[in-house]
């Protein structure tokens, strides 16, 4: 399926009821991603699975006080940079694991997370930094 631009939430919603899989490359506006998350929560965990999230959603999601959620968006290989070092300081660690294993996670978020109170994140992040460093 190509890309889908899409316009209204009504749209989005009537996608998704006939192709679950394929709403997750659906465009919009911001305006219409919050529209619903703010008033169809039920779709809240579909919409952060999408590929094309407008970074001020990716940066609400990265508020919401479901951990999925946060791990789901922590998963993703294009985040606002500021957003890599906001879910590497999670209150849940297999937030911040995500953003460990991430590839696309910037050197100096590991290497502030190299002193991350959970030993299996240090671990990772010290084995990324010394395979990372190799590869110069």
């Amino acid at each position: 399926m190509q890309n889908k631009i899409i316009s209204s939430y009504i749209e989005y919603m009537n996608f998704y009821k006939k192709d679950p899989i394929s709403s997750r490359k659906i465009e919009g506006t911001s305006e219409m991603w919050m529209k619903l998350l703010i008033d169809f929560t039920e779709y809240t965990e579909a919409i952060s699975l999408n590929k094309k999230l407008p970074d001020e959603i990716l940066e609400f999601l990265s508020l919401s006080i479901d951990n999925n959620i946060r791990y789901t968006i922590a998963s993703k290989h294009k985040l606002p940079a500021h957003l890599y070092l906001k879910l590497s300081l999670d209150k849940d660690e297999s937030v911040r694991m995500r953003i460990a294993l991430n590839k696309n996670t910037p050197k100096d978020v590991l290497e502030n997370m190299k002193n991350d109170e959970w030993d299996n994140i240090v671990e990772i992040v010290e084995k990324r930094l010394i395979r990372n460093s190799k590869t110069l």
